[in-house]
């Protein structure tokens, strides 16, 4: 092996005597050794030395005589003396060839002149070694140091270049050694597989080949590595920097590295320590590893790969769209677009005021997207994505995820089988395919609507409308006057606390409220009854629907079909609109209208009531108790056994006993009436109650004297002549006499016509009709 040692403090410039002739580059050769590879000179004291020779076509250089270092300078001075030919330059210690440069030289002062030289200030050293070692002495500036265009006499394994004061070594062509001294290097191997060995001092190593070897004790400086291929520090080399334009990469080691790329496309990786990296130009990817790092990728779309909630990402306006690939809970600094949770752990990620797109792992991950219209991908996991303000799109992935909705813009995407998703909107909000759940939350007055998922719904203290679509939906009003329709399905519906509003449109529908949550109001399209603590009760369409009340006050209206409503425990209203309705008011005082058609009033208490407008239909109450005939019904039907009293109204009335002993009024107007079973009474109050004419006089229907029935006109003043209530005499079938107060029989047509005069001028003054033959007696009236 073939070597060079660069030394300090010593050297001679053979420049003062040759000027090389190699196309414009440097020859300098310059030394003084006492034996082979060994160095003498210190700088402090006088030495004697053997006679190094350069040999040139007979022309030798001897340099010799005693050189001194001046103690003052450290520089060698001595006297050389130059004569014969320059070709074909050998140099020599003693007889001993170290090296043969096959270069021609111009000689400069030839002769026989002699010089002293001051050793120091070299330049470039260009030199061809067959074997040994020479000592290059050179003085203490910065220098450079190449070796270009040899021509060696054998191949050596190895040139080791070694600079002890700072300067700069290019290696040649083949595999160099360079070794730097105590200063500030410069080593560049250049082609080959080279060795650069820096020492102390802060070295810079210029790196062209992946073969490229740099060694650094620890130590030994802050060092830096320019390299023009992919390159990763070895132990103890501190920086890093990509040359030219080429894609390639550089890696960190265990130190806190300084790493920097190039305009092209770099993937940077600082490894263990807190580092600094710098993508420059180019699309790169900034890898900071373990520990703390500061990561710039400057122009370009970078990815950086954050591994601790201590690296920093920066960014300048303008420098392309950039990513962040985390593996720690993760918010974007300025100027980033991107971020991309990786692992597996539960982390999160947070959004700036830009257009964000953040994207989950496969874990439980919360993504902020803040202001700016952004993209949050939850992938797997039960992710929780906030779009922030700003129009944003949200994809949950798998897993129960939860959005946060809070502009009309938000949109949520899910694939079917992606789990039980819920969205928590801050405004109104339908819900989009394969999402099951809607929150609204605030206490506004928000709409949430679902879609043909079974789907729970939940309002807030707000007046909220809420929409289940298809399914068989869960909705919760929760505060508030809320609007609740399950949709199609068989919904559950929860209005909370106010007074709310259902739509029922199938019999499985269920309406749940609690005591004291306010009054509740359920639109049926199906014939529905309503459940605890709901007070109303109204029908909708057109269709013959029946309605149910409970044991509150309810008020249940019908359609304009024929409804059947019923009231149950309370004192009801009870409305019939359009149709020929029943209506049955349950336990309780309830007031009942019918409406238009002909209608059917069941009551069963004393307090209850059956209003009808004028030209509303033939209509019938139908009582278990006693009853008298509201103004514009028509027909009256009483049931049971009990005694009851039936009365009538001024209109045109059929009224109809029970089975019991009924005491039946007809009132103005010609009234039908019906005693059925029972000892029963006809009752007449005034003569007004039955008219002379056919067309007016009221008509018993089925007078039995046998089974105990009377004609009652003991309320009617027999005599108006007279003051006072006088009774009436029964004169059978004899003609009236003239005499107030006369009650006579009269058959004909198979009927029994009863007439009476109360002035006493012969004429009939009223009369009343029992259908059938009857043979009566005073006996069979009530005078």
């Amino acid at each position: 092996m073939a070597t060079v040692s660069i030394l300090t403090n010593a050297g001679f410039d053979v420049r003062d005597f040759f000027v090389p002739n190699l196309g414009g580059a440097d020859l300098t050769f310059t030394g003084l050794v006492d034996s082979v590879g060994d160095l003498l000179l210190d700088g402090s004291r006088t030495d004697t030395f053997e006679v190094l020779t350069i040999e040139a076509n007979g022309l030798t250089y001897n340099y010799s005589g005693n050189w001194e270092i001046e103690a003052s300078t450290g520089l060698l001075t001595g006297t050389v003396s130059a004569s014969g030919g320059y070709d074909g330059v050998e140099v020599k210690l003693g007889d001993t060839v170290l090296a043969t440069l096959d270069l021609p030289f111009q000689p400069v002062n030839l002769g026989t002149e002699t010089s002293t030289g001051i050793l120091g200030d070299v330049g470039d050293l260009v030199t061809d070694l067959v074997g040994g070692t020479v000592d290059i002495l050179l003085g203490t500036l910065d220098e450079t140091v190449s070796l270009v265009g040899l021509n060696l006499d054998a191949t050596p394994d190895l040139i080791d270049i070694v600079i002890d004061a700072g300067g700069t070594q290019t290696g040649g062509d083949g595999d160099d050694t360079l070794r730097g001294g105590i200063g500030g290097d410069t080593l560049d191997g250049g082609a080959g597989n080279d060795t650069m060995i820096g020492g102390a001092g802060d070295d810079t190593y210029i790196v062209d080949s992946a073969g490229d070897t740099v060694v650094e004790d620890a130590g030994e400086g802050d060092d830096t590595v320019r390299s023009s291929v992919t390159y990763t520090l070895p132990d103890n080399v501190e920086n890093l920097v990509l040359r030219g334009t080429g894609a390639i990469d550089g890696t960190g080691n265990a130190l806190d590295n300084r790493i920097t790329g190039n305009d092209g496309d770099n993937r940077l990786d600082g490894g263990a320590g807190n580092d600094r990296l710098t993508g420059r130009g180019g699309d790169d990817v900034l890898v900071g590893g373990t520990g703390n790092d500061i990561m710039r990728g400057g122009a370009g779309d970078d990815v950086y790969v954050v591994d601790s909630t201590g690296d920093q990402v920066i960014e300048e306006a303008g420098e392309g769209n950039d990513t962040v690939r985390s593996s720690v809970t993760y918010s974007l600094g300025a100027n980033v677009e991107t971020v991309v949770l990786t692992g597996t752990g539960a982390i999160d990620a947070t959004g700036t005021g830009g257009a964000n797109s953040l994207t989950g792992n496969n874990s439980d991950n919360r993504l902020d997207g803040g202001a700016g219209n952004d993209t949050l991908s939850g992938r797997g996991g039960n992710d929780t994505l906030l779009g922030g303000t700003g129009a944003d799109t949200m994809r949950g992935g798998t897993g129960d995820d939860t959005y946060v909705v809070d502009a009309a813009g938000d949109r949520v995407i899910e694939l079917a089988g992606e789990g039980t998703d819920t969205v928590r909107s801050s405004i109104d909000h339908t819900l989009g395919a394969n999402v099951e759940r809607l929150v609204l939350t605030g206490a506004g007055d928000l709409d949430g609507t679902g879609n043909g998922l079974n789907n729970a719904i939940f309002g807030t203290g707000g007046d909220n409308v809420l929409n289940g679509g298809g399914g068989n939906d869960i909705l919760f009003g929760k505060g508030g006057n809320d609007r609740l329709d399950g949709g199609t399905g068989n919904d559950t519906l929860h209005g909370g606390l106010g007074d709310d509003t259902y739509f029922v449109d199938r019999v499985g529908d269920k309406i749940v409220e609690l005591p004291g949550e306010g009054n509740d109001t359920v639109y049926a399209s199906v014939t529905y009854g309503l459940s605890a603590n709901v007070e109303n009760l109204v029908l909708r369409g057109t269709g013959n629907l029946s309605g149910f009340g409970n044991d509150l006050d309810n008020a249940i209206t019908g359609n304009d079909g024929n409804n059947r409503l019923t009231g149950g425990a309370g004192d009801d209203v009870m409305t019939g609109r359009g149709g020929n309705d029943t209506l049955l008011g349950g336990t309780g005082a309830d007031t009942m209208r019918g409406g238009t058609g002909n209608d059917t009033y069941v009551i069963d208490n004393a307090g209850d009531r059956a209003i009808e407008q004028p030209g509303e239909g033939f209509d019938t109450i139908r009582s278990t108790v006693s009853h008298t005939m509201e103004a514009n019904t028509e027909k009256m039907v009483l049931s049971g056994t009990a005694a009851l009293t039936a009365n009538g109204n001024a209109g045109n009335n059929e009224i109809y006993g029970n089975a019991g002993d009924t005491a039946i009024y007809g009132g103005d107007g010609r009234d039908l009436l019906y005693g059925r079973g029972g000892a029963d009474t006809f009752v007449f109050k005034a003569i007004s109650d039955s008219d002379v004419a056919i067309g007016g006089r009221d008509i018993v229907k089925d007078f039995d004297f046998a089974q105990g029935d009377r004609i009652d006109f003991s309320a009617i003043d027999a005599n108006s002549g007279l003051a006072g209530d006088q009774g009436f005499q029964f004169v059978g079938t004899q003609a009236f006499s003239g005499e107030a107060g006369e009650l006579r029989m009269k058959f004909g047509g198979g009927n029994t016509l009863l007439q009476g005069d109360t002035n006493g001028d012969g004429a009939v003054d009223f009369s009343v009709l029992l259908q059938g033959h009857h043979v009566l007696d005073s006996g069979s009236f009530i005078v």
